[in-house]
């Protein structure tokens, strides 16, 4: 069984983490005894997947710091926690021997804008039971509205080194599906969150185009930590970053490029608009596995002969189409400048609303 005490210390202006602190000895009087009600119940929440709580969570007024200390009662680290969701992750990964601490009072701000003050750790115990559903239940809905129309891209975490899926991106389709983006090749399918007792899951299906991507991707994941921005995925010795961006130009899913007609009372088709390649370099080279940061340098044409040849480049600041759709080819160089390989993308000029 994992034991710890539960001692923090309330300070909201402290914004360092794991840096080394003065700090007193623990009061034996704040210490939460293995014996007492919270002790069992957090004890509970982190070993008891089929537990069961109903008492009302109270509201924590955030952010605070949390300070662990090891066996020996020695500093180890301090974390601000921001939220519910972040004070509740915190607890279910201490350490075992590890003890964690606080300072009363303790104030949370109740559902009808009252203040509730707790000034022991018999009244924090006796208030603290019951929050994780409410929690769960937080969550989830914050999930649902993160995961509105936005794309996913894939990251390495840190300290990792990049995966094969590196850029890929998951974007969430208006009807709450999901199609995985890798190499410029669409998958569709669907992702589902949802607790079991108290660790968040996400599970994946997708209808992937090779083989590789189901038996990567179809799997049931956890959860290891949820942001405003932010998702991390683990699974057996996988763990990816899913780093959320709404902006479609900033992330990659296909070599299909469209843009606004140009201004115009009344446009009649054929419609044009102002391309920037510039801004879509990065896609290409995520997509065609030749990074723009890497040294590759791209050009384009409106004919492959012209490509072929490298004569009679287009401007990258601004080009007009001359078909809608229309085919425009990319010289994709390497840094040596040396060796070259041809690309073909589609630009559109599009009515928007």
């Amino acid at each position: 069984m994992k034991h710890f005490f539960l001692f923090l210390f309330a300070a909201a202006t402290l914004s360092c983490v794991n840096e080394p602190l003065n700090i007193d000895p623990v009061a034996q009087g704040d210490l939460i005894e293995e014996s007492s009600e919270l002790f069992q119940f957090l004890a509970q929440i982190t070993e008891d997947e089929s537990a069961q709580t109903s008492v009302t969570c109270i509201d924590f007024i955030y952010s605070f710091v949390v300070y662990v200390f090891d066996e020996e009662d020695e500093y180890v680290s301090a974390t601000r926690v921001g939220n519910d969701l972040q004070f509740w992750q915190f607890l279910l990964n201490i350490p075992e021997e590890h003890s964690v601490g606080i300072s009363f009072p303790i104030q949370a701000t109740l559902e009808d804008g009252t203040l509730f003050e707790i000034n022991s750790a018999d009244e924090l115990a006796q208030s603290i039971q019951g929050c994780i559903t409410e929690i769960q239940q937080e969550v989830l809905g914050g999930v649902a509205e993160a995961f509105k129309q936005c794309g996913w891209e894939v990251r390495a975490v840190d300290g990792n080194e990049p995966d094969q899926y590196e850029f890929s991106v998951f974007e969430v389709t208006p009807s709450g599906g999901v199609v995985f983006y890798d190499a410029g090749l669409g998958s569709p399918g669907a992702w589902i969150f949802y607790f079991i007792a108290n660790q968040l899951h996400m599970n994946i299906n997708l209808d992937g185009v090779n083989d590789p991507i189901e038996e990567n991707w179809n799997k049931d994941w956890i959860v290891t930590f949820y942001g405003e921005n932010t998702l991390q995925i683990m699974r057996d010795e996988l763990t990816y970053d899913l780093n959320k961006i709404c902006e479609p130009e900033i992330y990659c899913t296909t070599l299909f490029f469209e843009e606004c007609v140009s201004d115009d009372d009344d446009p009649l088709p054929p419609f044009t608009a102002n391309f920037e390649f510039e801004n879509y370099s990065r896609c290409i080279g995520l997509i065609t596995e030749k990074p723009l940061e890497e040294g590759y340098s791209f050009d384009y044409f409106e004919t492959e002969a012209d490509a072929e040849a490298n004569v009679n480049a287009l401007p990258q600041d601004g080009y007009t189409n001359i078909e809608n759709a229309q085919t425009i080819y990319v010289r994709i160089t390497d840094p040596t400048d040396v060796e070259f390989e041809l690309v073909e993308i589609t630009i559109l000029a599009s009515l928007c609303e």
